[in-house]
């Protein structure tokens, strides 16, 4: 079993898109929902950590980074095996370019 360290700049992002959710487009419901489904993929790293691909973006790949599809949004984390740790890096909107990000 892995552990999973959410860093600050992964809980911002992910509470900044939800809020935009919540409040901009007015849906808590689809807001709960998307913060529901970001936690249980992010748990399943915790037995599965390798279970979604290198990110394909060469510098990221480089990085070790991997991407995880949450419905439209992307959850970029890294696996440290000799710690056995999982490291929440990011979390955005899936048509972002994040080479300019991470």
């Amino acid at each position: 079993m892995y552990k999973l360290i959410s860093g600050k700049y992964f809980k911002e992002s992910l509470f900044e898109c939800a809020n935009y959710i919540e409040f901009e487009l007015g849906n808590p419901v689809a807001a709960s929902n998307l913060l529901e489904r970001a936690y249980k993929v992010s748990m399943s790293l915790k037995s599965m950590p390798a279970i979604f691909p290198l990110s394909n973006i060469s510098r990221l790949h480089e990085k070790g980074i991997r991407i995880a599809q949450v419905k439209r949004y992307s959850m970029f984390y890294r696996i440290d095996e000799t710690a056995k740790t999982v490291h929440l890096l990011y979390f955005g909107y899936g048509a972002r370019n994040w080479q300019n990000i991470l």
